[in-house]
């Protein structure tokens, strides 16, 4: 039996193995990049204004079996100018599986 395989979710990872393992021939495999970032949501607390807060830690894991291509990052909403990344591994290729992380602070102006 020839399969051509589509999936990217970690169990769709496991079934290509079996497959593989079970000896069918896959021509062809398509997957995908699934970014996901947590926390999902930043609190701040409140202080004056053009002080700049402390460094919070987000995380950016590929859980996709195919590279993720992270060109930069951006605020959008209301006050987005008011938050900035002060540090950063999340550039260029992000493989599946593995993580990046950024430090996103508040600066009210």
């Amino acid at each position: 039996m020839r399969v051509v395989f589509a999936g990217t979710p970690p169990f769709a990872a496991r079934a290509l193995e079996a497959m593989a393992a079970a000896g069918h021939d896959i021509p062809l495999i398509l997957t995908q990049p699934i970014a996901t970032v947590s926390p999902g949501d930043l609190e701040f607390a409140s202080q004056p204004l053009t002080t700049v807060s402390a460094p919070q830690e987000v995380t950016i894991l590929n859980e996709g079996a195919r590279a993720l291509e992270v060109a930069g990052e951006s605020f959008t909403g209301a006050n987005a100018d008011d938050f900035l990344i002060s540090a950063s591994t999340c550039r260029g290729r992000l493989p599946g599986g593995e993580m990046c992380k950024l430090w996103v602070r508040f600066a009210p102006s």
